[in-house]
């Protein structure tokens, strides 16, 4: 049977928060630019209006953005939280993880980018990217030597100011903490409120802000529901991607470069399924070897996190939640934009230090005006029932590793997710100090005030043996892993610091998984700026 073939300049895999700026922007000249991605349309108002994430996390999916939006790959047993089997979210959809996310716009640390850069990563440094956050941002309050203020991804404040806002930055600066009004301006360290990729009240994913501008373009094309089975690879060069549509088998051939943007979890794993990763890895799976690259979903790293709630004597967003409450805000957020159906995850944060020692803030403390019920985390997050508000701690410069790898050679598997999420003492430790410094801001007027009993934990852990307790029978993960194909000049990396995959021409890998450490704080923004930086060294390796 003849396979359907077609020619492009650039293949690109995956129309996640890396693929769709890569289609915006190679498409820019006359190059032709075809865009797979395995998911579906972006079409569910669950997606753009913010509140939807929400209603979906608590009511119609176990899983972050429900099981239609959400790989919802299935990770192995984690020893260090009793046996805990994860499920790692990774977006279903144009957008991929921008399109289910929590929406909050953190740029991570300037130091993060020094530090790759200082690791043998080139061109990396926070004078090297700061111009590709800047071009890809267009910030509410304007631009900046540090902000961007006509790029194609909005970055605004939060549309509601819930009383426990101002509270919690108040407790914060009573206690010594600086306050810090733009977290992702020229120093992360501080409290203050938090950003969101939204624009006008509503959630702006990178298929909104910079894929759906680009549909017009006559050069680009774009696949849904279009599987990628592997990367054909032959005389050393990458030529072709085979995948599957509508149970059709096809072939899109690349004249330039195939570009894999599959994300930190799939985008090994497809490495893997076309013959390149860790030999014996490959030969197990009876898949002939391409190019051997041991470090192929090695290097897998996610932030661990846990909540802290308690009641809340005024009106918080879980009881937001019946009918009657629910109409009013539906009509302020038709007629206004503002409001609870506005919210993101997070409306201030507190970026701290555990100790002098660090030279970065190491713990992120997010204030969220709601709670669930987290002992349902794996059969689905239920709102609580009375008025709570939680603080969501996370340590920010994981020591902890884990491996991604293949659990057979069928394309449909999901990938085999190896993590220990409290496997390093050290990482422990420092979330430990995280939560004591979070409870003695819960203590803290003018936010003790409007508080009430713990909910979780009930009983205050005292001992490190405690804590240490609470942390295996609850703490998450921070939905970001990265990691898995290592940039660097060394002999170990995925890929080089030009994110050219070592040992293949013509394929390169733009995502999350290129990252040599993961960032201090949530990841987009960063994925958003390695893709815009990405797009830059490919039109400046062609021209």
């Amino acid at each position: 049977m003849t396979l359907a073939k077609e020619t492009f300049d650039y293949v690109i895999i995956g129309a996640g928060s890396a693929g769709c700026v890569l289609a915006n922007r190679l498409s820019e000249s006359s190059a032709t630019v075809l865009l797979l991605e395995a998911g579906g349309r972006d079409s569910s108002p669950f997606i753009h209006i913010p509140a939807g994430e929400a209603l979906l996390f608590s009511r119609f999916g176990k899983w972050l953005g429900g099981e239609s939006l959400n790989w919802a790959y299935p990770g192995d047993p984690d020893p260090s939280r009793n046996g805990l089997k994860d499920i790692w979210s990774a977006g279903k959809v144009l957008g991929g993880s921008s399109s289910i996310n929590g929406m909050m716009w953190v740029r991570g640390n300037p130091r993060d980018f020094d530090l790759w850069a200082q690791s043998g990563c080139l061109g990396w440094s926070y004078a090297d990217v700061l111009p590709f956050f800047r071009s890809a941002e267009t910030n509410e309050a304007g631009a900046s030597d540090v902000r961007g203020g006509n790029g194609p991804q909005p970055a605004s404040a939060v549309r509601m100011n819930h009383a426990l806002t101002n509270r919690f930055i108040a407790a914060g600066e009573s206690l010594g903490y600086p306050f810090n009004p733009d977290q992702n301006g020229h120093t992360q360290e501080g409290i203050g409120p938090c950003q969101a990729s939204q624009h006008h009240g509503l959630r702006y994913s990178t298929a909104r802000s910079f894929l759906k501008p680009a549909l017009k373009r006559r050069n680009l094309v774009v696949r849904t529901s279009a599987a990628v089975t592997r990367i054909n690879i032959s005389g050393g060069r990458a030529h072709s991607v085979s995948y599957t549509l509508e149970g059709q088998s096809r072939i899109a051939e690349a004249r330039r470069e195939i570009i894999l943007s599959a994300g930190a979890l799939a985008s090994p794993k497809i490495l893997m399924l076309s013959g390149i990763g860790p030999a014996e890895v490959l030969r197990g799976n009876g898949i002939e070897v391409s190019q051997e690259c041991p470090a192929v979903g090695q290097n897998l790293q996610e932030h661990p996190c846990v909540m802290i709630t308690r009641a809340a004597r005024i009106s918080t967003l879980n009881t937001e939640n019946v009918w009657w409450k629910a109409a009013w805000h539906g009509l302020r957020f038709l007629t206004t934009r503002r409001g609870p159906i506005t919210s993101p995850v997070g409306h201030a944060q507190l970026f701290s230090r555990t100790s002098d020692r660090h030279e970065r803030p190491n713990i992120q403390t997010i204030l969220i005006p709601m709670a669930y019920q987290m002992e349902t985390l794996q059969q689905g997050l239920q709102l609580h029932p009375q008025p709570a508000m939680s603080l969501a701690i996370c340590q920010l410069q994981p020591r902890g590793r884990g491996t991604v790898s293949l659990r057979d050679a069928d394309p449909a598997s999901p990938p085999r997710i190896v993590h220990q999420l409290l496997g390093d003492a050290e990482d422990v430790a420092e979330l430990i100090a995280g939560c004591r410094a979070s409870l003695q801001l819960l203590r803290t007027p003018p936010l003790d005030d409007v508080l009430a009993e713990m909910i979780a934990p009930e009983n205050i852990p005292e001992s490190d043996e405690e804590w240490i307790a609470y942390l295996r029978q609850s703490a998450f993960r921070g939905d970001h892993p990265v990691g898995t194909c290592r940039m660097g000049e060394d002999d170990g990396a995925v890929v080089d610091s030009r994110l050219k995959v070592r040992g293949v021409a013509g394929l390169r890998v733009i995502d999350a998984s290129i990252m040599p450490t993961v960032t201090s704080g949530n990841t987009n923004a960063v994925v958003i700026m390695i893709a815009e930086k990405g797009a830059a060294m490919i039109r400046e390796d062609h021209q």
